[in-house]
């Protein structure tokens, strides 16, 4: 599995209180446009079709009672124009975001043209960390080990 920069939303993000993604060039999205479809414009992201989307916790989260994971998409860049959340992990509990905690997800068939992770943190997170990226092809057994320094 290769993870293409531009597909990442966040890579070893720290999450100490509710943010969303803070990747490609800190933009915090990522944007696919499939209006123009021409390669020459920077902003164009041919997504896997079938893709994945990955969230990976790289360190494990303490402090605080839980992080809800969504992943959205919207028809502009602030998010304010039909908001979608495609994914959402619900609250999870602190003393379940350990290092090595994956979810894998297929890409939704509706995606829209901006997309984000957003994080919803209850109480006050001391550590923790994610990255989340979209790739062609995931398994599981790939994200195990430490991803430190890549």
């Amino acid at each position: 599995m290769l993870i293409d920069g531009g597909l990442q939303l966040d890579w070893q993000h720290a999450i100490t209180s509710s943010t969303t993604s803070n990747g490609v060039g800190g933009q915090g999205y990522i944007q696919f446009n499939e209006a123009s479809n021409d390669p020459s414009n920077t902003m164009y992201r041919a997504y896997p079709n079938p893709g994945y989307l990955v969230v990976l916790v790289t360190t494990t989260f303490a402090g605080g009672t839980s992080l809800d994971i969504q992943f959205q998409s919207a028809r502009d860049s602030a998010f304010s124009t039909n908001l979608i959340t495609h994914y959402d992990t619900g609250a999870v509990a602190t003393a379940n975001l350990t290092a090595g905690t994956a979810w894998i997800y297929p890409l939704p068939t509706n995606l829209q043209e901006f997309v984000r992770m957003n994080y919803v943190v209850v109480g006050t997170m001391t550590a923790g960390a994610v990255s989340a990226f979209i790739v062609e092809d995931a398994r599981i057994s790939e994200f195990t080990g430490n991803l430190s320094g890549q």
